[in-house]
């Protein structure tokens, strides 16, 4: 997908966007039983890439939901953290959702999110990955997510959660 912006200034300018959907997730925390989310995002061009991911949490019991926020701005802290080289890092981003990244060409990086309450109720919801750059690239991402279920016997459980069927958006 493309966005055409038109300026009487600069003209028409051609930029890349793009968007995938994180079907679903469920954090939980009790003793030493966890639940997380990891979310692994790949640049696969050769120019850099801002990507927006937003958590939207379940419905409460009144209907409403959230955006999830972390909203400490320190990829190594809270709720939500990041692995990797990341060109920004943005938990309190403009455009509304729970991480703002810029990503270098060809780079991969890691989100992790997961619950730091001990509150034994559970966090689910689904997200968005967002895409965009200055040039005109039908595709950007290549996005993988699994959730990991922590026992106290230290073995733990991993499922995969397809992003746009592994490829490129």
């Amino acid at each position: 997908m493309s966005l055409i912006l038109f300026s009487p200034l600069l003209g028409t300018l051609i930029a890349g966007t793009g968007s995938a959907t994180i079907p679903c997730f469920e954090l939980y925390k009790n003793g030493t039983q966890t639940t997380l989310l990891q979310i692994y995002l790949s640049n696969v061009t050769n120019e850099d890439v801002t990507a927006v991911v937003t958590l939207t949490t379940g419905s409460d019991n009144n209907g409403d939901s959230e955006i999830l926020l972390d909203g400490d701005d320190n990829k190594t802290t809270g709720m939500i953290t990041g692995f990797g080289e990341f060109k920004s890092y943005d938990e309190s981003p403009v455009a509304g959702g729970s991480v703002e990244i810029e990503l270098s060409a060809f780079e991969t990086i890691k989100l992790a999110i997961a619950k730091t309450s001990q509150a034994s109720d559970s966090i689910f919801g689904f997200g968005k990955i967002e895409w965009f750059n200055a040039s005109n690239q039908p595709t950007a991402l290549i996005a993988h997510a699994r959730w990991q279920h922590n026992h106290t016997d230290s073995t733990a459980k991993h499922a995969a959660l397809p992003i746009n069927n592994g490829k490129p958006f």
